[in-house]
């Protein structure tokens, strides 16, 4: 019997055939050229949340992952691009249900998003030019420890487990792991790293593997022409990277992203957008006035981006006693006289609304 998996763990396999003989492993060149983001993980609870049950009880997208879309769109403009990432963000994004059986891939925008977990052995993307991988699959600790002693059950060295917190959380300790870069150089990054081996290896069976294994769709190994691979996820693989870059780097100016982030973060279901109030409420990001007047200047909100239609709508507000109609983002499904007081810090009845715009 000859087994053959470009990521298969051979501990894991001898489990299951003990025989097992491990054969050298052959590297391989792919023809693509890797850009990969070093500062973020895009784990899925920061692309996606869930919507009240009162509202629907489906997941919708975070800022982040609506920046990460009009970033999509601008890549599948240059080809034929494949998405793959989380399940639940997928369906965020595409509106299918996250706890049905879904085909391997749908149509979004000129993109073709798939999830991890049911990509492997398919040839369907082969011709496309571009990937870009959001995000990774992480089993919980506890999860991937399970998994551990049922492959290991016999183990005469007991499975070691992460111990809680004193607020009874259980997280993966942090350990250093190097890029390699195609310049010969090592950079390196803190990754979420289990303690024992076999846990380990479980984790990464999950998570880099399916990483791998989506990126290895575009079938870059034979490929006549180079092709381009976009890892949205800061976690090194032993591929050859071309170019590490921050988020910020890649996709420019990321301050509307982070002030919705912030606003979903404080539970603020507005973003008012006068000078003065984004001074105010988010100094670190526009650290006077004149800087939040500049930058409304250099960045006018076009309605037709993801992070605008889908985040909320726009409204026009006045607060009592001042002269000038200002421009606010309101969540959909928020009452906008309500939710733009809340964050000015004013009585509601303070505050008048008109014009509602929606996106």
């Amino acid at each position: 019997m000859l087994l053959l998996d470009g990521t298969a763990n051979p501990d894991i396999l001898r489990q299951f055939v003990p025989q097992l003989h491990d054969l050298p492993e052959i590297r391989v060149q792919r023809n693509a050229r890797v850009v990969q983001v070093k500062d973020l993980t895009f784990y899925r609870h920061s692309l996606v949340e869930p919507v009240p049950a009162d509202k629907g009880g489906m997941w919708r997208p975070t800022a982040r992952l609506m920046a990460v879309s009009d970033f999509i769109a601008r890549v599948a403009s240059e080809g034929r691009t494949l998405v793959v990432t989380n399940k639940r963000v997928r369906c965020a994004l595409t509106g299918e249900n996250a706890n049905a059986r879904l085909p391997i891939s749908r149509r979004y925008g000129n993109a073709d998003i798939a999830h991890f977990g049911n990509i492997r052995g398919s040839n369907e993307f082969e011709h496309h030019n571009i990937a870009i991988i959001l995000g990774r699959e992480q089993l919980s600790a506890r999860d991937a420890e399970r998994r551990a002693r049922a492959i290991w059950y016999d183990t005469t060295e007991p499975i070691q487990c992460i111990a809680p917190s004193p607020k009874g959380r259980v997280q993966y300790p942090r350990r250093l792991r190097h890029y390699t870069l195609r310049d010969g150089s090592q950079p390196q990054v803190a990754v979420r790293i289990h303690p024992d081996w076999r846990v380990q290896a479980v984790v990464e069976q999950t998570r880099e593997a399916e990483m791998i294994q989506a990126i290895d769709r575009l079938r870059v190994i034979h490929s006549e022409r180079e092709k381009t691979v976009y890892i949205l996820c800061n976690i090194p693989l032993g591929i050859p990277v071309d170019e590490i870059v921050t988020w910020r780097k890649l996709v420019g100016d990321s301050r509307l992203v982070r002030a919705l982030e912030v606003c979903e973060e404080s539970g603020w279901d507005a973003l008012p957008l006068s000078a003065k109030e984004l001074h105010r409420l988010f100094p670190d990001l526009w650290g006077t006035s004149k800087a939040a007047e500049d930058w409304r200047r250099k960045n006018p909100l076009i309605p037709r981006l993801s992070i605008i239609r889908v985040w909320g709508v726009l409204n026009t507000y006045r607060p009592k006693g001042q002269k000038s109609w200002s421009k606010a983002l309101v969540r959909h499904g928020a009452d906008a006289r309500e939710a733009i007081a809340a964050v000015l810090e004013v009585p509601a009845e303070h505050v008048g609304v008109r014009n509602l715009t929606r996106l």
